[in-house]
């Protein structure tokens, strides 16, 4: 295959909260007087994160619908009702104002560009995201940027990948999609025909990526975008 566009995940692919989920929830935990251990409140966002697995396969609750489903759960395994608490959080959130830039980012996209390689994103999340990558500096560096909000359908729909095809006009074959979340990411673009690539950060803030024993057949499986160069030249698009 011949490499032209490389789509990538937004959340725990090119960008990540800081602080963390953990932390975000963990301060308005105690602002609204609700004192938890912090390693309590680890367990329990992982544990939430491990039974939203049926929603995120079913795709049929958007971003924000999903947050809701999740932090109802975070609170109720805390044995704390406080809807006021929660909107709190989940505003917090879906605003953004934490998200930072991995440091590989700028390298890799730079030398996708040089080698003539389009990039995009395909990403579960609001309209607001484009407000986040414009704070952050990195809408202009993406050709297409795909929202679910916008598209209607949340990843692993794989109508949300079609219409991220439509957009750059590449056959599928010459596209592959980069992801950290096995169900929504991974399966998502194999349903749709398109060449995944796992990424696997060593990080304890990915509480969505749904880790599996063993990656599919043929599936690459990297730590680093920095690895994206050598994926790519054994697909064919770099010298």
């Amino acid at each position: 295959m011949k490499v032209k566009a490389v789509f990538f995940d937004a959340g725990e692919t090119l960008i990540h909260r800081n602080p963390s989920l953990a932390t975000i929830t963990h301060r308005y935990l105690l602002k609204a007087g609700k004192k938890v251990n912090r390693a309590e409140l680890n367990s329990v966002l992982s544990q939430s994160a491990r039974d939203m697995k049926e929603i995120v396969q079913k795709a049929e609750l958007n971003d924000t619908e999903k947050w809701h489903v999740y932090m109802d759960s975070v609170l109720k395994k805390l044995g704390i009702k406080d809807n006021t608490l929660k909107n709190d959080v989940i505003s917090r959130l879906k605003r953004g104002t934490s998200f930072r830039v991995y440091d590989e980012v700028w390298g890799v996209i730079k030398g996708l560009k040089k080698a003539g390689i389009k990039t995009g994103i395909i990403s579960n999340a609001p309209r607001d995201l484009k407000k986040v990558f414009d704070r952050l500096g990195l809408t202009k560096q993406f050709n297409w940027i795909v929202v679910s909000e916008d598209a209607g359908v949340e990843k692993p729909n794989i109508k949300i990948y079609e219409l991220a095809l439509k957009k750059c006009g590449f056959d599928r074959k010459n596209v592959i999609y980069i992801g950290d979340n096995y169900l929504a990411d991974i399966m998502g673009s194999i349903a749709a025909g398109i060449k995944p690539v796992w990424l696997l950060r060593e990080t304890k803030d990915a509480q969505f990526t749904f880790k599996t024993g063993k990656a599919p057949d043929g599936v690459a499986v990297i730590k680093s975008l920095r690895e994206i160069p050598g994926v790519i030249r054994q697909y064919g698009g770099l010298k």
